[in-house]
């Protein structure tokens, strides 16, 4: 099923294999070694989340094709969306932040590459949990 599920969502011609990432980590089932982290995300994480000791950033889902296509998903089931929070006063050191002010400090819209698209509005929510997601793909080089 994995080999046809994103050509019939993104109506693509895609050459290469779909690998599937769990929580950032490759699944092979038929390999019972320790599965591999995405090494993008291994790298965003070090730059982005140095100090941060748990709970680091990742998507849920990951479907990758090498040179063509990375599709991210945030399964959501019984958990919210957190929203970040107008205070600071909760943010606490070595623990990803979870206020506005923290979370665009930490990660910064001004370093991203010039071709991402995305500034947050100070207005709307700020989605935590999404915007990480989302900055951290911003800085991903991948083959």
């Amino acid at each position: 099923m994995l080999p046809t599920l994103l050509p019939t969502l993104t109506q693509l011609s895609l050459t290469n294999e779909t690998e599937l990432y769990l929580w950032g980590l490759k699944v092979r089932l038929h390999d019972s070694t320790a599965p591999s982290l995405f090494p993008a995300l291994e790298s965003a994480r070090s730059t982005f989340e140095k100090g941060i000791a748990k709970f680091l950033t990742e998507p849920d889902i990951m479907l990758y094709v090498p040179g063509q296509l990375l599709v991210l998903v945030e399964a959501k089931f019984t958990s919210g969306n957190t929203i970040a929070s107008a205070s600071a006063t909760h943010d606490v050191i070595n623990e990803k932040p979870k206020s506005r002010e923290g979370i665009l400090r930490r990660y910064a819209p001004a370093v991203l590459p010039r071709d991402a698209l995305f500034a947050p509005s100070s207005s709307e929510p700020l989605y935590s949990q999404l915007y990480r997601i989302w900055y951290s793909r911003s800085t991903w080089r991948t083959s």
